[in-house]
């Protein structure tokens, strides 16, 4: 009588722990894959990809932020991300920087596609003289237009800020 318990006993144990050990998988399984991430293509007004564009990509909850770079084919990926709200910074030379605000959720890719705007002449990249450029040299000018062969003329008009420059 006593052996028919002590077998039950093993049985029973050895089906708890086989139990144990796939919940303790299943457990495992579920905290790996509880992320999601952002991928997108970054393209010109065209429809051209935009390569070696920088991206940053924020969480707005933690403000912990990831740098990356668009590749040759204008694709960005983020990597795996805790699902959350998502600012996606896209900077490149000769365009306007752009935000994107994404949700990221658990087990999907989110779509992060962003079409750049070429920069505008009036967006000088931070120069701080601005107005009629005329105005610049004006003292350089003889009555009839054309530079004083005394002075160099170079030194007159403004450093014009290079595309892309910070």
């Amino acid at each position: 009588m006593f052996r028919g318990l002590q077998s039950f006993d093993l049985r029973r144990s050895a089906v708890f722990f086989a139990l144990l050990a796939a919940l303790a998988a299943s457990l495992q399984a579920q905290v790996s894959n509880a992320t999601g991430n952002i991928q997108g293509v970054i393209t010109d007004p065209t429809g051209a990809v935009v390569p070696e564009a920088t991206v940053t990509i924020l969480n707005k909850a933690t403000g912990r932020t990831i740098d990356s770079e668009t590749t040759s084919s204008g694709v960005y990926t983020s990597g795996s991300l805790v699902p959350g709200v998502y600012t996606v910074r896209i900077e490149a030379k000769g365009f306007q920087t752009t935000e994107l605000t994404v949700t990221v959720q658990v087990g999907v890719t989110t779509g992060g596609n962003i079409k750049l705007q070429v920069r505008s002449s009036d967006e000088d990249g931070g120069s701080e003289r601005r107005g009629n450029p005329r105005q610049y040299g004006a003292s350089n000018r003889a009555g009839s237009g054309h530079a004083r062969p005394d002075r160099d003329a170079s030194d007159q008009w403004p450093q014009l800020p290079r595309l892309g420059a910070a």
